[in-house]
């Protein structure tokens, strides 16, 4: 992956972890259901950037020969 792309994943996760902490508190309140928002805006916001993280390391594992 390119460097931009990894900014591009950085910078959507970290919009995302925003959006995700003002529409579990501002929005809905902090209950049951803000936290169950909250956490689909981060599964989509962030989760590019873990898959990312996880398929780099298992690239890099595989050519270290572990």
């Amino acid at each position: 992956m390119t460097r931009g792309g990894w900014i591009a994943k950085s910078v959507l996760a970290v919009l995302g972890a925003f959006a995700a902490a003002f529409v579990a508190e501002e929005l809905i309140g902090g209950g049951a259901l803000g936290w169950t928002a909250a956490g689909a805006i981060l599964g989509v916001t962030a989760g590019p950037l873990f898959a990312s993280l996880i398929a780099w390391r298992r690239e890099k594992d595989s050519r270290s020969g572990q």
